[in-house]
Parts: C-alpha cells; sequence; structure tokens
C-alpha cells in the first residue's frame, strides 16, 4: 500500500520484498497476536545487510481491520522508543574515550540539576559495569553517559544515522532522550540498529529495487563491535538485540541483528492507550527472536576490528590492573577497550570537575594527618588512595568502604576538596528498633523520620526501593506493611547518607 500510493502511475513495482518471507511472517504473526486483545497490533521490518533491502515489512496484524486500525502503517508511526536508543548512548560514550565495556557506572539516585530519573522497578544496583548496566538496561548510569555527552550532540548523531528525534513543540534536546523521550518510527530505529552489526555503518532501508544503497557512519566499528558484544543473546551469541517499553505500557519494542540481517518487533494499540503489562521482554522479544533465528546465516564467524582488544581492568579506579597497585584494586575485571584507551571512572553528575579516581596525597608520618598543598612543602611520606564514587557509599561493604577513607587533615593545612563531608543522621528511631502495630490495628507500624546533616533533596529507599523523594527539611512519614528486617536509607547531597536497621513485628 506504501509502495503504490507513492507510485500511484506504475502498473508494476518491483519491490525488495521476499514473498516466500512475507507470507510466512504474516502468518506466524497472525498466530502469535491471534490470541491477544483484538486492539492490539504490531509491526514489524525485516532487513538485509547486504544492501539495505526490506526482506519483510508488515505495517500492522490484519490489514483494514478497524479493531487493529489496520488502515494505518505502524511501521512509519511515531512513537516513544523507550530504552532502544542507550547502545547509542554507550556507543557515543565509547567513541568519546569515556568508557570501556566494564567501566564503573553509578546505579543510584542521582540528581541532575533536578532531573531526578528512576529505574522501572525503583530500585538501584549500586556500583555496576557498563555492560551489565545496558544489558540489565538500567536508567540512571544511561543518563550519568548522556549527562557527559549532551543530549544535543546524541541528538545530531542520531539525526546523521537517518533516526531524527520528534520532539514537542519548542522542545529541545534533554536527558529524558535516554528514556523515551521525544518519538521515532519503527524503520529509523532498525536502520540504526543496524549499524551495530555492520561495522558502525547504519543502512537505509531499501523498498525498490533500484533504490541506490545508502549508508551512514553513526559509531566506529570497535564501538558498534563492543556495543553488540555487550547486548548478544546468552543462548546463540551471533544475535544481539535490545528491547524498550515507553512510559505508561504504550509501546513495546525489540530491535536486534545477526551479522546479516537487521529486524524490528513493535507491538501496541494504535491509538496509542496504554497496554497494561505489556513489556519488549515479554511481547516483542520472542517475536523478534523467532524471526531472525530463522534466518539464514552467511557470516560464518566475527571477528572484532583491531582497535578492539581485551585488558584486566580495576574498581575503583577503572584503569587497566597493569597500572594499578595491587592493593588499590578492589575489584578486577576482563574489559573490552577502544583503541587500547582505558579510561578512568566517571565523576558522578555535580561532582568537582576535577575529582579522580586514584589520588595522590602527603602524610605526615608522627600525627598521620593528610598534609595539603603549600603546608610543611617537601616533608610527609607520598600515599596514593584509590576513590569510589562518594554516592555509592551505601551499596559499598563497610571493609571496603573504609579503605579508602582518606587520613584527616592536619589542623594547620589549608582545605584541599579531600576533607570528609559532616555525617548525616536519622532521627526519629534508634538503630535496630523494634516496631509492632498498634493493638487492634490491621495497618503496620507507623514512623515519623527526619534527616539531619543534608541540604537540597534526601531520597528515602525502604530495602532498596525508592519510597519518597522529599526536601531535606521535610519528614518522612511511613507506614510499615511488611514484616521482619527492614533497612532505611537517607541519601541526601554529594554521597552523603544515612541508615537505620529495623525489625517490624
Amino acid at each position: 500500500q506504501r509502495l503504490r500510493s507513492q507510485h500511484p502511475r506504475e502498473a508494476v513495482i518491483h519491490s525488495t520484498i521476499d514473498i516466500e518471507l512475507q507470507m510466512g511472517l504474516e502468518a506466524r504473526v497472525a498466530e502469535y497476536f491471534g490470541r491477544l486483545d483484538r486492539r492490539v497490533s504490531a509491526a514489524v521490518l525485516v532487513m538485509d545487510h547486504r544492501d539495505g533491502a526490506v526482506l519483510a515489512y508488515l505495517g500492522g496484524v490484519e490489514f483494514g481491520d478497524p479493531k487493529r486500525a489496520g488502515h494505518i502503517d505502524l511501521v512509519q508511526a511515531q512513537r516513544s522508543p523507550g530504552s532502544t536508543l542507550k547502545p547509542f548512548i554507550y556507543g557515543l560514550a565509547l567513541d568519546e574515550g569515556l568508557i570501556h565495556s566494564e567501566s564503573l557506572l553509578l546505579d543510584v539516585p542521582l540528581n541532575f540539576e533536578g532531573y531526578t530519573p528512576q529505574n522501572f522497578d525503583r530500585r538501584f544496583t549500586g556500583p555496576v559495569a557498563a555492560s551489565l548496566a545496558l544489558k540489565r538496561s538500567l536508567n540512571l548510569p544511561a543518563v550519568q553517559l548522556l549527562d557527559r555527552i549532551t543530549p544535543n550532540l546524541f541528538a545530531a548523531r542520531l539525526q546523521h544515522a537517518g533516526l531524527p528525534l520528534a520532539l514537542p513543540a519548542g522542545g529541545t534536546p534533554n536527558l529524558s532522550l535516554a528514556l523515551g523521550g521525544g518519538a521515532a518510527n519503527l524503520e529509523a530505529l532498525v536502520r540504526a540498529h543496524s549499524a551495530l552489526a555492520h561495522g558502525g555503518s547504519s543502512l537505509k532501508p531499501r523498498l525498490l529495487r533500484d533504490d541506490p544503497v545508502e549508508q551512514r557512519q553513526v559509531l566506529s566499528a570497535g564501538a558498534a563491535y563492543i556495543v553488540r558484544d555487550m547486548l548478544r543473546d546468552r543462548g546463540k551469541p551471533w544475535l544481539s538485540w535490545k528491547t524498550g517499553t515507553s512510559y505508561g505500557y504504550r509501546d513495546a519494542w525489540a530491535v536486534g541483528s545477526t551479522p546479516d540481517y537487521s529486524a524490528g518487533v513493535w507491538v501496541g494499540r494504535p491509538d496509542g492507550t496504554p497496554l497494561p503489562g505489556s513489556m519488549g521482554a515479554d511481547t516483542a522479544l520472542p517475536l523478534l527472536r523467532q524471526i531472525l533465528l530463522a534466518m539464514p546465516r552467511h557470516t560464518p564467524r566475527e571477528l572484532p576490528p583491531s582497535s578492539v582488544s581485551r585488558v584486566d581492568i580495576c574498581w575503583p579506579t577503572g584503569r587497566a590492573a597493569t597500572d594499578t597497585p595491587p592493593e588499590l584494586c578492589a575489584r578486577r575485571g576482563n574489559a573490552l577497550v577502544l583503541d587500547g584507551l582505558v579510561p578512568p571512572t566517571l565523576a558522578a553528575p555535580g561532582e568537582n570537575p576535577g575529582w579522580l579516581p586514584l589520588v595522590e596525597i602527603r602524610v605526615d608520618p608522627q600525627s598521620g594527618r593528610r598534609l595539603t598543598l603549600g603546608c610543611a612543602p617537601g616533608s610527609g611520606t607520598l600515599m596514593q588512595r584509590a576513590r569510589w564514587p562518594a554516592e555509592l557509599g551505601p551499596w559499598l561493604d563497610p571493609a571496603l568502604a573504609r579503605t579508602q577513607t582518606m587520613p584527616a587533615r592536619r589542623a594547620d593545612c589549608l582545605a584541599d576538596g579531600l576533607d570528609e563531608l559532616e555525617a548525616m543522621r536519622i532521627d526519629g528511631l534508634p538503630d535496630n528498633a523494634h516496631l509492632r502495630s498498634l493493638p487492634g490495628s490491621r495497618r503496620g507500624p507507623r514512623a515519623v523520620l527526619q534527616a539531619r546533616g543534608s541540604e537540597g533533596q534526601v531520597r528515602w529507599l525502604i530495602n532498596g526501593e525508592l519510597a519518597a523523594a522529599l526536601p531535606a527539611s521535610a519528614r518522612f512519614d511511613h507506614t510499615f506493611e511488611q514484616t521482619g528486617p527492614i533497612d532505611v536509607l537517607a541519601i541526601g547531597d554529594h554521597g552523603r547518607y544515612a541508615r537505620l536497621r529495623l525489625t517490624i513485628e
């Protein structure tokens, strides 16, 4: 129908569609969606990497069906892309020299000048490797990287790749792009994702046999390879994929590639109403895997580009293990790196621009206190300290956290930015308190807590799940509905935090 409307005077249109594949796909989709709500539809596009030829194109589940809005071509419909853009954030971060595959990122409550994103499940992992953060589609690490790349650069690179993002009238690119802000269509997403399995170069989908082949460089070949490696299917390593779910369960996506083909699947209601519980991993991904795993394999083995190598790295510094003293290597990993570059761990948002994960300090041998610049010049013992970003404090093992504690500054020395911040505390209950419901009450016990020693906003977590974000001056009024041990964590600014351990009976 699309080609007919574009070429109304052509008696014969020579498309790139593989009729056998197309008919098989239509039958597969009809069976797949036959058991679902009649208002649910889907779109599918399959493209050949050899020349960008579109081999299968499904604009809806049943063409002409009014209940499924069968007159709408959902391949071209502009929808929120959910998390499907995250691979390009990581790819650009690799090309910008910000990360390697195992860089230490922050999956913790973060404040980006008033923007406070959350994960889908409102929980936080703490320290997380870039590869795992992308595989699990964590929101905070993606926003942390986009903040460094800048939304403007990100949107410009996507547009160059053939994936222009539709923004609200008068809107400009912002950090919400990492989580599906803006709109894109399935065709553009498949085009962009083809770059991950095509040497970093995206292929424009061709619908006619005489359409020219068009490629655009999105990422370096090395960055594309590393991102694809992060997204590899655990059981079928020649297949990589990324899912996405838009706000309110309106759109479920899965886009993926083999060395030879790229494909995308969208599932949702054409009118944009929510489809509760419909997530890309549950509704779109199974169909995508069926499609791509059924395609023939022409490329027997993928070899990494010469720009990609493996290096043992250390946390918290992020640097190569060979460049890190053993006593400062708290955790060891094996990373894919680009052009031999092993970048250090990134500073947290809002941190001092000069923050580094590895610092050299002078210590007064008599008092054991830190000497700062200009204080007792020429004296003191040189020491190195590895630092975890302060925001990770609540997630670090206490013994591990103690290893990065700085010696206190000698009283006659000027401040150097390494002083420990004043500790936070929680008022309202003592640590290790036991609480029980009032006699005859069907509700759990209630507590009113107050965080002291922080400014701005305080995030309150109950057993690791975000319960509230309140001004530092506000009280946290909470009713505990679950019994057993409870961990109450209050996180303030600049990595400050306080913790209560309670037992609810």
